[in-house]
This record gives C-alpha cells, structure tokens and sequence, in this order.
C-alpha cells in the first residue's frame, strides 16, 4: 500500500477580489513637515515621559501617506523629553495636563492638552 502526499492548499478567509472604492490599503506614516503639525507630550502612571509630533497632511504625499509621525525614542525625565519636543521644528507644543503632574503648574492650569510653557 503507497500513501500520496497531500497538498494542502490555502484557505482564503476574505474576498480576494478589488477593494471598494475608497478602501484602499493604508499608507505607512510619512515625516511630519517643518512648520506644520503639533509635539505632544504626556507621561504614563509611572512617571514616565513620552512625546510625538504628529502631522495631517492635507493631501497624501507622494507615497500614499496621509500623516507624518516622529516619536521620542523611548521614555525619559520630564527635562529630556521637554529638550526634544523644543527641538522639533512643529507648528505648536503641547504638555498634557492633568494626567501629568508637570513641575510648577499651578492646579487651576490642569486641564486636558496645554501649550507647553515657555522657556523661564
């Protein structure tokens, strides 16, 4: 008695067909441009600094891309992350408030996303 072998052929659990108009694979996130877009900077329970400096484009860029995007590599003091958010050459600043207990803000000031304070 032989045994043959068996080929398993994919299964396909979508329709392999075309997309629907306007639902086309999502670009990859582009580079935020100079003078456009917000640093946003926020912290987690631990302390913990973070930041980004997002961009909508108002038209996709030559790849596809609607939005450029930058994050701070990793997590740091409240000084580090405030040194690169000042670094990026965004439109605006914003520290997030209350979630973060930024030093010298006075409790009345602690409400949602706030300009980030200028340099003293």
């Amino acid at each position: 008695m032989s045994v043959e072998p068996v080929q398993n052929e994919p299964i396909r659990r979508y329709d392999a067909g075309p997309q629907p108009l306007g639902q086309t694979r999502a670009a990859r996130p582009g580079l935020p441009r100079p003078g456009h877009g917000a640093v946003f900077m926020y912290c987690d329970r631990h302390g913990n600094w973070s930041a980004n400096w997002a961009d909508d484009y108002p038209e996709p860029d030559s790849a596809g891309a609607r939005h450029g995007i930058v994050y701070f590599e990793g997590e740091g003091t409240y000084d580090e992350v405030e040194t690169w958010a000042r670094a990026q050459p965004a439109q605006a600043w914003y520290v997030a408030y209350p979630a973060c207990a930024v030093p010298g803000c006075p409790p009345d000031k602690m409400i949602g996303y706030q300009p980030l304070p200028p340099i003293s």
